[in-house]
């Protein structure tokens, strides 16, 4: 089973609570902003940022510095999704479930959990550059424990793969038919295109050439031979059980909104696709911490025996063709083959 290519983003930074004040700095709504601020910045150069335009005096409740600033960002926006509402703006109401000192402690929490884990993703990003001897290690309980955390995070985002695609089918069906499709939906479209970069080697090769960057392929699979079996016991795990019967759920919701439909069936879907998201999105990083770790453990080896296999070898120097698109957009466009709309379902 090969992994994603994503891969955990140590860049240190802060996570901000800025709230609505008066101008004694007390709070006068229920309104938090959880955002980020790499090293550059500080929270109250956001907060400056986020003061022109709005009336209300602003101010930065807490700060918290933190290891892993997107992944914590990110951890913490699914797991209080069910107060976001709008953008990174939260409500944390008297009547809600979780309080704003709630993420503030889950804040802390993760940045303690996920300090542990620097010298750990370190190690696994310098081996990606190493050449493997050809013999895998013995195995370990250390191993098998992050094996098990990686496959259980795996089977938690095959189901939410799943439930993205039917979702997305199910907006698109629904438009193409002139129907009302449900609350929170956002449906975009942009452009797709495509480039010819051997013609564009040729009109511009001094570019191309500044562009090339070292590169090397990297295969990384979770292997063992009980592997079929070890995946199957994952569906009777309590995560991945909770998650298929919200998602079940959230197909029946789905199938209920019409044009007729009342107000309250039309929104359901789009608080059951909230709980799916809460319950599934932190399964990326998860996953990816998971896999740092059996990098790290497989050393310069070629693999853990019975848990993995990695392979990494030199290989062709790849094109940054985003940095190119970037900046030289006027000589892009004349290397244009094609250009496709693409419809995206949020």
């Amino acid at each position: 089973m090969a992994s994603s290519d994503d891969e955990l983003d140590p860049t240190p930074g802060t996570i901000y609570f800025i709230r609505e004040g008066d101008f004694n700095g007390n709070p006068i709504s229920n309104f938090v902003k959880i955002g980020l601020t790499k090293l550059d910045r500080t929270p109250q150069d956001r907060q400056k940022d986020l003061k022109t335009g709005n009336p209300r005096e602003l101010y930065v409740h807490r700060a918290v510095p933190v290891p892993f600033v997107r992944d914590i960002e990110t951890a913490l926006h699914y797991e209080f999704l069910p107060q976001h509402v709008y953008l990174e703006w939260h409500e944390f109401a008297p009547s809600s479930e979780r309080t704003l000192e709630d993420a503030i402690a889950a804040c802390e929490l993760l940045a303690t959990e996920f300090a542990g884990y620097i010298e750990t993703a370190s190690e696994s990003q310098r081996l990606k550059t190493v050449m493997p001897h050809g013999s895998s290690i013995p195995t370990s309980s250390e191993a098998e424990q992050w094996k098990h955390e990686f496959l259980l995070h795996h089977e938690i985002m095959a189901l939410q793969d799943k439930a993205k695609k039917f979702r997305r089918e199910a907006v698109m069906t629904a438009l193409q038919q002139g129907e009302k499709i449900p609350a929170g939906v956002s449906v975009s479209q942009s452009q797709r295109n495509t480039y010819d970069w051997p013609a564009f080697k040729l009109k511009f090769p001094e570019i191309y050439e500044m562009h090339l960057k070292p590169n090397w392929t990297q295969d990384f699979q979770v292997s063992g031979a009980r592997l079929k079996a070890t995946k199957a016991s994952f569906r009777e795990h309590p995560l991945v059980t909770s998650l298929s019967k919200e998602i079940s759920e959230y197909r029946q919701q789905l199938a209920a909104v019409t044009s007729e439909a009342p107000y309250d069936e039309y929104s359901k879907p789009h608080r059951q696709w909230k709980r799916i998201l809460q319950m599934s999105e932190f399964s990326k990083t998860r996953k990816r911490i998971a896999r740092c770790h059996l990098m790290a453990l497989c050393g310069e080896a070629s693999g853990i025996e019975d848990v993995c296999t990695w392979g990494r070898e030199p290989a062709e120097p790849r094109l940054d063709t985003e940095t190119i698109r970037k900046n030289h957009p006027d000589l892009v466009k004349q290397v244009l083959i094609d250009s496709t709309t693409v419809t995206t379902v949020e």
